[in-house]
């Protein structure tokens, strides 16, 4: 819906006929019209500022730590987790060569 024409209040601006024409006599629907324009262009303003915010927020927060980062806290655990394992393979390997001693000493007997 535009702006009507002066001279046939049924034609928009653009030529279009207007569904909803604005009569001259009609100042307080022109005024209340406008107010609304005026506060939906307010909102989108308003709409339009938030979002930079946020997208200006999550540039500048980095959502995922570097690769460095991520190799300094996995580094230790992965070390720890490494000499646990060197641990249990040497406990089970002495576990076996004492199996294989007893089946030794077992046949020998």
């Amino acid at each position: 819906m535009g702006f009507t024409s002066m001279e046939n209040p049924d034609i928009t601006a653009t030529g279009g006929s207007s569904g909803y024409p604005i009569k001259l006599g009609d100042e307080l629907r022109y005024q209340d019209l406008m107010e609304r324009v005026s506060n939906i262009e307010t909102s989108v303003a308003d709409i339009k500022s938030m979002m930079q915010q946020m997208l200006e927020t999550s540039k500048s927060q980095s959502s995922a730590p570097s690769t460095v980062e991520l190799w300094e806290h996995l580094y230790p655990l992965l070390q720890t987790q490494r000499e646990h394992v060197d641990l249990q393979h040497e406990k089970h390997m002495q576990m076996f060569r004492n199996l294989v001693d007893a089946t030794y000493k077992e046949t020998l007997a």
